[in-house]
């Protein structure tokens, strides 16, 4: 409580400061837009590293999902999508898609979540191929053939049989070879049955048909 003139309090050395010093003095820090925060970097969804934990099924990683967006969408919106769900790029391949990493108790939500956006053509889990015979370059059949090729001279040792080097059978030979209870239609002026290729005499693998330059039911060529 001031008694006296002589306690009253002395301010002509104590200037109040203006609105303008305020201002100039103060720097504020605004919130960033949505579209700012939108063009920010998200570091987390590039801190992701593979753990290769095959789910329990054996069919693919459990962690991680191949999900292809559309040509049109932006990285921007990529990367804004995947921190959505918590995910991280692990990887771009060739054809565009990204090998993501997810939280495998949330990863069938998430798979579920991105096929229904509309900017996602596709989603799919990282499935684990196995190779079911050696490989291309080990072993050997009698006739000196590597790996799951067959045992055929003329594939091994001659490229007269270059359609299945061109189609690069070999590599699919490794997954599956297929089945002799598939039955194959040829349409062509006749086949050589005999040939060892098709089993032995008399007519080994062919089902005969009939035959319409000979006019029987032969089509030996």
């Amino acid at each position: 409580m001031l008694n006296t003139a002589s306690d009253s309090a002395n301010l002509d050395d104590q200037a109040t400061p203006s609105a303008s010093n305020y201002r100039n003095s103060t720097v504020f820090s605004p919130l960033p837009s949505p579209q700012e925060q939108l063009n920010q970097p998200n570091t987390e969804v590039n801190k992701a590293t593979r753990t290769y934990k095959i789910d329990p099924t054996g069919g693919f990683i459990e962690d991680e999902l191949i999900v292809k967006f559309k040509n049109d969408v932006s990285s921007t919106i990529k990367e804004f999508t995947l921190s959505t769900y918590k995910a991280g790029i692990l990887r771009e391949n060739r054809s565009k898609s990204l090998l993501i990493k997810v939280s495998p108790s949330e990863r069938g939500l998430v798979m579920a979540s991105l096929a229904k956006d509309p900017n996602v053509e596709y989603v799919q889990v990282n499935q684990v191929g196995k190779v079911q015979e050696g490989s291309v370059s080990g072993g050997s059949g009698s006739n000196g053939c590597p790996g799951p090729n067959p045992d055929d001279w003329w594939f091994c040792h001659t490229y007269l049989q270059w359609g299945l080097h061109t189609i690069q059978a070999p590599a699919a030979w490794l997954f599956y070879k297929g089945s002799s209870s598939v039955k194959v239609a040829v349409i062509d002026s006749g086949v050589d049955y005999r040939h060892r290729d098709l089993g032995v005499s008399p007519t080994g693998r062919v089902i005969k048909g009939p035959d319409i330059l000979d006019n029987d039911n032969d089509p030996i060529d």
